[in-house]
Formats: structure tokens, sequence, C-alpha cells
């Protein structure tokens, strides 16, 4: 038994602790190739989205697949959840252009209430929200991942060096701390 209470475990036979999250960092995309008739393309290729979606869905799919995180994608292992994401996007362009239409309906007794595809778009915004957790798809989803792009810019040997550099360096006193003696 230490001072202090009893001495902790090896870390390694520590039970129901997290274990410290590394930062992932990801290499940024490979800068796209000029084609013969003077486009760009990207080097990976996009996979092919399920059939049957509309085109703002097409276009969000292909801007995932050309974004950094998808890099962090398993195809074969997390295939079936983009699919499932990429068609409740789907759905829910879908549905909602119908619930624009007709926000309000008569109600059993001809009153005016609210169309009852408002709670199918809210189950449907729930499973969007969901998978874009899941799969890093919104700042706070890739901080949580510890997803970071591109290659880290200052070095800790480079931040230190910047911090000492700024601690021997002599600053001007703010008019308040001019007015107080050293202790």
């Amino acid at each position: 038994m230490g001072l202090r209470g009893p001495i902790p475990k090896d870390p390694v036979r520590r039970q129901g602790h997290r274990p410290d999250r590394a930062l992932t960092i990801l290499p940024a995309k490979p800068a796209p190739e000029p084609t013969k008739n003077g486009t760009k393309t990207a080097k990976t290729p996009v996979p092919k989205p399920p059939k049957g979606l509309l085109s703002a869905a097409k276009q969000l799919w292909k801007a995932f697949w050309n974004s950094p995180v998808s890099q962090a994608v398993d195809l074969d292992a997390d295939r079936y959840r983009l699919e499932r994401w990429i068609n409740c996007v789907d759905e829910y362009e879908r549905v909602n252009a119908a619930f624009k239409n007709t926000r309000i309906v008569k109600g059993s007794t001809g009153q005016p209430v609210l169309n009852p595809l408002a709670q199918y778009l809210q189950q449907l915004l729930g499973e969007i929200n969901k998978a874009e957790a899941e799969l890093g798809l919104t700042p706070l989803a890739r901080m949580r991942l510890g997803i970071v792009y591109g290659q880290a810019k200052l070095t800790a040997w480079e931040l230190n060096r910047i911090l000492d550099e700024q601690m021997h360096e002599p600053r001007e006193l703010e008019p308040w701390e001019a007015e107080w003696e050293p202790a």
C-alpha cells in the first residue's frame, strides 16, 4: 500500500478504462490529374451508388467519395452502412418534396392537422444523423472519431521551439500591469 492509497495496476491489466485514443491523420487526397480534354478527374474511382437514387442523392454520394473522410472507409465492411445512409437521404428528399406541397391535411373530424409525413421525416432525419455521426461526416463527428486531415503542421519540437522563443522575447507591459509591483 502506498502513502496515498493502493498502488495502481499495470495499464495492461486495468479493467474498465478506455485506452487513450490516438489521432488518425489521413493523408490529403491526391491532386486531380488533367485528362485529354483538359478537365481534371480524381485518381480514386467513386463506387457506383445504389440504383434508383435521385440526382441530389447521387451528387451527395459522389461528394462523399471525393472527400478525405472516405479514405477511412473500408468498402467491404462499410458498404452496407453507406448504402443505408444514402438510401435514407434519398427517401428523405422524396418525402420532403411531398410534405412541402401539403404540410396541413384534414384530420378525422375535418380539423387541420400536420401531415403525418412530418413524423416519418423526423425518423429519417434521426437515421441520417446517426449515420453521419458513425461515418464521420460532420466536423464534430470527425473530432470525436479522432480524424484529422492532411499533415500535422507543427511537430512537437517546432511548437516547443516557438514557445521558447516567445518566452525569451521581451514584451511590452499592459497599462494595468505597469501599476503592479513584482512580488
